[in-house]
């Protein structure tokens, strides 16, 4: 299967680090994942009933979430960057901007 003792290597390399990858992303996902869940279960169980500030602060809170879940992917990706051939793609940096604002709001709002 493997010509070369230096090819049986790489590819135990590469294994381990998907093992890792798999491990360590299943644990910062969690706390996001039930975060998640709890916020569906208030918006099902009482979204009629919310206040116009109560179904703001639950969207933001959802908003919050799902930023931090893809944060979490995105710092997974990075640290197993080294494994991977990087890939240029481009941006719309309005896009960019605008999610950078969004991220910020409410302490832009505090200010």
């Amino acid at each position: 299967m493997y010509s070369q003792p230096d090819q049986l290597g790489q590819s135990l390399d590469m294994r381990v680090h998907e093992c890792i990858h798999y491990a360590v992303s299943q644990d910062p996902k969690s706390p996001a994942n039930s975060i998640e869940m709890i916020l569906n279960e208030l918006v099902t169980e009482e979204g009629d009933t919310q206040s116009g500030d109560g179904r703001e602060s639950v969207e933001r809170a959802m908003s919050t979430v799902q930023r931090i879940a893809v944060q979490v992917e995105d710092i997974l990706d990075y640290a197993f960057a080294a494994t991977e051939t990087a890939e240029i793609e481009n941006v719309d940096i309005n896009e960019c901007v605008e999610e950078a604002l969004a991220n910020l709001k409410s302490e832009i709002e505090q200010k």
